[in-house]
């Protein structure tokens, strides 16, 4: 049976979410303050980012694609961030589930 599920997080950044959306290659729907995942692991879910809040089904999305999606929101923010202060990420790896950026300053 299927229920609706709603957890919090702290991705309360449209922006961030957008391009975490567009480096996972997920398509999605932004409308105001909300943004819907219409292909992906997390199809069919919405963020609230005014909230952080994820609304999804039991049916269609587990905690490991949320957690991925969560690591995405994080990469973006990191490379966000890296770009405002002129800093170059020279590579990416992936050591176990986590994400690894090396960066050097310009």
């Amino acid at each position: 049976m299927s229920h609706k599920v709603t957890q919090k997080s702290e991705m309360k950044d449209l922006n961030m979410v957008v391009r975490a959306c567009q480096d996972a290659g997920y398509s999605y729907n932004v409308n105001g303050n909300k943004v819907s995942f219409t292909s992906g692991p997390l199809s069919r879910a919405t963020i609230d980012v005014s909230t952080g809040e994820i609304t999804g089904d039991t049916d269609w999305h587990t905690r490991d694609a949320l957690g991925k999606f969560r690591q995405n929101y994080a990469k973006a923010v990191v490379k966000h961030t890296c770009e405002q202060q002129n800093i170059t990420i020279e590579s990416e790896e992936v050591v176990g589930t986590n994400v690894v950026l090396y960066t050097y300053l310009a």
